[in-house]
């Protein structure tokens, strides 16, 4: 008997992405405008965004371990990668203004369908 309910799955995946997902969008939207170089990339670890963003991202990792603790990396990883996509895409597109495409539509909804095939074999 699995010792996890299924809303303690989902939610455990859920946060992945989550975190995960606005760390990075938190990330880029520091990031927008910044011509790269050693000491812009250094001047951008002590603003706010910089903090924020590598702090959710730093707990998305944490959970991801949690996650692979509990799953088989087969099962898991095309599970979290797909829910980050939907979410990193959804962010970028609402929050980052960023362009989208019916392709991505359709990524999306085939996402949604390999995470229900995946999580029901």
């Amino acid at each position: 008997m699995d010792k996890y309910s299924l809303t303690s799955k989902i939610l455990l995946f859920l946060s992945y992405g989550l975190t995960s997902g606005l760390g990075l969008l938190i990330l880029k939207s520091s990031m927008t405008g910044v011509q790269l170089t050693f000491k812009s990339l250094l001047n951008q670890f002590f603003t706010i965004n910089f903090i924020i963003g590598f702090s959710l991202y730093t707990v998305g990792f944490i959970i991801w371990m949690i996650i692979l603790s509990i799953y088989d990396l087969s099962r898991a990883f095309p599970i979290a990668m797909s829910i980050f996509f939907i979410i990193s895409t959804a962010g970028s597109i609402i929050v980052l203004h960023e362009s989208f495409s019916y392709v991505h539509i359709i990524g999306a909804i085939l996402c949604l369908f390999g995470i229900l095939m995946i999580s029901h074999s």
